[in-house]
């Protein structure tokens, strides 16, 4: 009993225990908190032709610093990994895009968004401008038109009025030489 209960205890401690570096797929290492495809491909690389014996080995490796040992001394796993199914192993997808080249592409787009933004707001300035510039021409060709039109009335008006004025002298000037010619006949 006691050593189904010792081998039940080892069995626990191995499943949910720290991780056999020796013996870690890259996907067990890309689970491990600052370990990436490179990182792994690095440590499977590096125990090809060395023993590692505890997480201090992996100092040796290039891009490998103490934090990241740290992570390894004491299991913390990232978070971020999904969990993908794939020919029915359990294994971690990573996702290899580059983090700056997303945050770069990102801020180009932003910034050309941006620009194309300003440009389209200064086009409807300068169209709302050239409206604005059409309106008030139409406008003042309207009021001189219709001055033009005020001062030609006027100038009607007037003429009919002076012809009227001179009809009506020569009207009295005929009547006064008609009266006068009644008035040398009748004598």
């Amino acid at each position: 009993m006691k050593k189904l209960l010792f081998i039940f205890v080892l069995l626990v401690t191995y499943a949910f225990g720290a991780l056999n570096l020796q013996t870690a797929s890259e996907a067990e290492l890309m689970s491990i908190k600052g370990i990436g495809v490179k990182r792994a491909a690095a440590i499977i690389q590096y125990r090809k032709t060395h023993k590692i014996k505890d997480a201090n080995d992996l100092k040796n490796i290039k891009g490998i610093d103490t934090q990241i040992v740290s992570n390894v001394e004491n299991d913390v796993r990232n978070k971020s990994r999904k969990k993908v199914n794939a020919n029915k192993k359990r294994t971690y997808k990573r996702d290899n895009t580059n983090l700056s080249k997303i945050k770069k592409d990102k801020a180009e787009k932003k910034l050309k968004d941006k620009k194309d933004r300003a440009e389209k707001k200064q086009k409807n300035k300068k169209e709302k401008a050239k409206k604005k510039l059409k309106e008030k021409k139409e406008k003042a060709k309207k009021k001189l038109k219709e001055k033009k039109e005020k001062a030609k009335k006027k100038l009607k008006e007037k003429k009919e009025k002076s012809a009227k004025k001179e009809k009506a002298k020569k009207d009295k000037a005929k009547k006064k030489l008609k009266e006068k010619k009644e008035k040398a006949a009748k004598k």
